[in-house]
């Protein structure tokens, strides 16, 4: 391995802890087992473990295609026997799989830096990474891959100082991109709410379908004097990649007490998160072993379950590791009390939901992710303020916040119909409005036709027609008026105007001393209309004495 132009040996020992073994570790090989807050790695079902030691960078891993025993654990490390100036021991690092063979290492509490700035792994090599651009030197941040772009998103974390946790500096609240092609850093800059969400160290994170969930760890409030304040599981910091927003939402369910230093794994339908494990924050200065509870977000909603399992649960375990392998969520490292580490494993079957003894089958079986959180708006004012985050938005699945959608959707419904009937009244009003100056400006409505005792002047209800012109007295194709025979005219039918009403009218006045034999004129030009029949003076003349109106038409 070349470091910095320095050369170190790497040998490769690969050393079976057998059952007969196991009571008769020695203390370098306990002290090398002796581990919290590690950072575990699959890659090639081998399970890394890097850091989390004072002592010891030596990289113990478990090889999965031999199986894995849950009492009897078989542990293989690589030795590293002589350190450069730019590798050391650490703890509350990260470790995450880079292209091909290589795993991404940074340094955390107690490592150099070389190590903060990252370097590799590979075949039991170290090697100096060279990444374009840098990020703040941290602890207790988290970092998580997405295979979906290649790249690593980091949040939170504590700053350093001379490689050493800093507990009077302020805590990062900002989102960090690492592009494994290129090796570069990016400060990224998410959409948010006006308030500004605080910063977050010793939280995890985990990255479902372009989603990342940060929850729990320890907050401190931006610009504030509050610091170091416990973070419940009462809400959530999602950041979407796609959408570059991230905001803090409520969750719902059987949410869990708060705590730190617990585990988490993805669930097998694609889109749950499990939890185990960790310290209870017991309001004070505090920390009590969590019991043997399982805990499951689903990320589609941010709904808490309690899950029941069966089998033999490992009991308290707190600072400790947890990795997917098939059906199974393994459970390394850490401690079981606080003079007392853990050596031994936990493997949970997630399809069963049951601790079981041993793991034999390899094969990766977690389904797609088949949904995603739909978050608020930014500009949502719905807070719902938590002591260690003021910017929490409520979660748009509470059923106050579904009454209101569906209030606001009716709302938006109501007034799309009202402006509808409003403009199909006004579309109606504005055609009768029309229909009226048509029937002012061209009346259809003539009166009845008097007979001797009516007064002319009260019957005005008759109506205008279309008839057939060739029974006008002056038309030449009239054929009840002797002449010589012609071809009939064009257009054989006329409107009655009021004009025409009005000359009507003046010959009315005009024979109004002789009633019998008035408006033998109109009449016969209304033969024809409904038949080819002529109606004599005759038939008129008993027309109107029958009932003051025409009939037969």
């Amino acid at each position: 391995m070349r470091i910095a132009g320095h050369f170190v040996r790497v040998t490769l020992a690969s050393i079976a802890l057998l059952p007969s073994l196991i009571s008769a570790l020695t203390t370098q090989e306990k002290e090398l087992l002796s581990r919290e807050h590690a950072s575990a790695v699959v890659k090639n079902n081998l399970i890394h473990f890097f850091g989390g030691s004072s002592v010891h960078l030596d990289v113990v891993f478990l090889n999965a295609t031999e199986g894995l025993d849950a009492e009897y654990p078989t542990w293989h490390w690589w030795s590293i026997p002589a350190l450069g100036s730019d590798l050391k021991p650490f703890t509350r690092g990260v470790a995450f799989n880079g292209l091909k063979d290589d795993i991404f290492v940074q340094g955390g509490s107690g490592s150099t830096y070389t190590m903060e700035n990252l370097v590799k792994f590979s075949n039991a090599t170290w090697r100096k990474a060279s990444p374009i651009s840098s990020r703040p030197a941290s602890s207790l941040m988290t970092a998580s891959l997405n295979p979906a772009d290649n790249s690593v998103y980091y949040y939170g974390g504590a700053l350093l100082k001379n490689h050493e946790l800093d507990f009077k500096s302020q805590s990062l609240n900002s989102f960090y991109k690492f592009d494994l092609s290129k090796e570069t850093w990016s400060l990224l800059s998410p959409h948010s709410t006006p308030i500004e969400r605080p910063g977050r160290t010793a939280h995890s994170s985990n990255l479902i379908n372009n989603q990342v969930f940060i929850m729990g760890g320890v907050s401190d409030f931006a610009n504030t004097t509050k610091k170091s304040v416990a973070a419940d599981f009462a809400s959530v910091l999602v950041y979407d990649i796609k959408t570059n927003t991230a905001l803090s939402v409520t969750t719902l369910g059987d949410i869990p007490d708060t705590r730190e230093s617990y585990s988490t794994a993805l669930g097998l339908d694609g889109h749950s998160i499990v939890m185990y494990g960790g310290l209870l924050y017991d309001g004070t200065t505090k920390f009590n072993p969590a019991p043997s509870d399982v805990y499951v977000l689903d990320t589609c909603t941010l709904t808490w379950r309690k899950q029941s399992t069966s089998g033999s649960a490992p009991g308290t375990l707190y600072r400790h590791n947890a990795v997917n392998i098939n059906n199974y969520m393994v459970l390394a490292m850490g401690k079981n009390s606080e003079t007392e580490f853990n050596n031994k494993l936990a493997i949970l079957d997630l399809n069963q939901w049951k601790w079981v003894s041993k793991l034999t089958d390899i094969t990766d079986t977690i389904a797609p992710a088949s949904c995603t959180f739909n978050l608020p708006s930014t500009d949502s004012t719905a807070f719902a303020s938590m002591a260690y985050d003021e910017s929490v938005l409520m979660n748009p699945n509470t059923p106050e916040e579904k009454k209101k959608v569906n209030s606001k959707g009716f709302g938006i419904g109501f007034g799309i119909l009202a402006v509808i009937l409003i403009a199909g009244g006004a579309y109606f009003y504005l055609k009768r409005v029309r229909n009226k100056r048509s029937r002012a400006l061209n009346p259809r409505w003539m009166r009845n036709v008097p007979t001797n005792n009516d007064n002319y002047s009260n019957d005005r209800d008759y109506p205008l027609f279309v008839y057939n012109k060739e029974l006008d007295n002056d038309n030449v194709n009239n054929p009840n008026v002797p002449r010589i025979p012609s071809a009939f005219a064009p257009n054989g039918v006329r409107t009655y105007t009021a004009s025409d009403h009005e000359q009507w009218e003046q010959q009315l006045n005009e024979e109004a001393s002789s009633p019998t034999n008035r408006n033998s004129d109109i009449w016969k030009r209304m033969r024809g209309l409904n038949d080819a029949s002529v109606i004599s003076d005759e038939e008129v003349q008993q027309n109107r004495n029958t009932n003051g109106r025409l009939v037969g038409l």
